[in-house]
């Protein structure tokens, strides 16, 4: 399994990559994987939850910018969007979806914001369940 996290922000990408959250987050997060992938802070971070190494060393980070700069060469199982689309004119949105549909594998996932929809924009993907796609023909 791999991760890969992106924003246009360089200073999100860096926060992301910390990996370090409030420990009143933790409530969000099934115990199961709590006990498994995170670690408690002490000292200085006493207060704070981390990632721990098992899921850091499968997640990489790296600024792209939807709209302009080359996307990575790969297909994606799960596809992450949400709540971007609704910053871009309809052009913008157009050619984003496009290109995010060529980064989407036969069966795999697109998830966009509550508040945004692929309808009118392509008949490549399906609506599976609300903001949740995948490509026409897969599912």
């Amino acid at each position: 399994m791999a991760i890969l996290a992106t924003d246009i922000s360089t200073r999100v990408i860096e926060r992301a990559r910390l990996g370090i959250w409030p420990i009143d987050r933790a409530n969000q997060i099934p115990a199961g994987h709590l006990k498994r992938f995170m670690l408690r802070g002490t000292g200085s971070h006493r207060g704070d939850l981390a990632a721990g190494p098992e899921l850091r060393s499968v997640i990489r980070f790296g600024r792209l910018n939807l709209n302009g700069d080359p996307y990575p060469p790969i297909k994606f199982d799960l596809l992450f969007c949400r709540n971007v689309l609704i910053y871009f004119d309809r052009p913008t949105k157009q050619a984003v979806i496009d290109r995010l549909l060529n980064c989407l594998s036969p069966g795999g996932f697109l998830f966009l914001g509550h508040a945004e929809s692929l309808h009118g924009f392509t008949d490549r993907a399906r609506r599976q369940i609300s903001s949740v796609y995948t490509l026409a023909g897969s599912r």
